[in-house]
């Protein structure tokens, strides 16, 4: 009789642990700050990024209101010889990185050679703002994302530039910040997914592999802007 209740204890004992530890493991998965992502297709990685846009666009709308870039009235300069009217301000680098969600990504195809197929990469979708200020009244004119072809030399150049937020063209936009006195401010604003270390092996990629391919360092991104004065409008 003793020997049956030992066992019915252990039984139980065995049974409590195990039921004990189960959620533990759930919790992690269903309320852990990075959620697994499979993707199997080149459309797939754009249907994430927009499922991402449009939760965060949910939350803060605000966010999302750019100003009118004016992108068609930039002027290109296509002979170094001739002067614009219009002086081209380039600023470089950036001065936020804001990270919009984290995730892991699992490839079931080959998306690049460094990536290793069934395995999921610590990744980040950021953004990126370069802050600038111009003066009161007038407006921010940006280059257009399809520059004219003479623009662009006789073989195609590397943009090293992120996407435009909630679209997959390569560019970036303006978004209003303030007024103070004689000055506004402005933020230059574009958005990269970073895929940045294999969880496997715990190994940081070096580069990161960026979607868009046009990014080569967020580092050196140039923005270009022109300034005109459009109060007319």
């Amino acid at each position: 009789m003793k020997n049956k209740k030992l066992i019915l204890f252990l039984g139980l004992l065995f049974s409590f642990l195990s039921c004990s530890h189960e959620p533990e493991i759930e919790e992690v998965n269903l309320n852990g700050e990075v959620q697994s992502i499979k993707i199997f297709s080149e459309n797939d990685l754009k249907t994430n990024i927009e499922q991402i846009n449009a939760d965060l666009k949910k939350q803060n709308p605000q966010n999302f209101i750019f100003e009118n870039s004016h992108s068609e009235l930039f002027v290109y300069e296509t002979n170094s010889s001739l002067k614009s009217t219009n002086q081209t301000y380039i600023v470089s680098g950036y001065d936020k990185r804001s990270i919009l969600k984290k995730y892991n990504l699992t490839f079931g195809f080959p998306y690049d050679s460094r990536i290793i197929v069934g395995v999921p990469y610590y990744t980040e979708f950021c953004e990126y703002i370069k802050y600038i200020e111009v003066p009161k009244g007038y407006s921010i004119v940006i280059p257009s994302s399809n520059p004219p072809l003479l623009t662009r030399g006789l073989l195609p150049a590397t943009l090293n530039m992120g996407y435009i937020p909630d679209t997959f063209i390569t560019g970036y936009t303006i978004r209003y910040i303030s007024t103070i006195g004689s000055k506004e401010k402005y933020a230059l604003v574009t958005q990269v997914e970073e895929i940045i270390r294999n969880t496997a092996n715990n190994q940081t990629l070096s580069p990161f592999i960026f979607n868009p391919y046009d990014v080569v360092n967020p580092s050196t991104f140039q923005f270009k802007y022109q300034l005109q004065d459009l109060s007319w409008n």
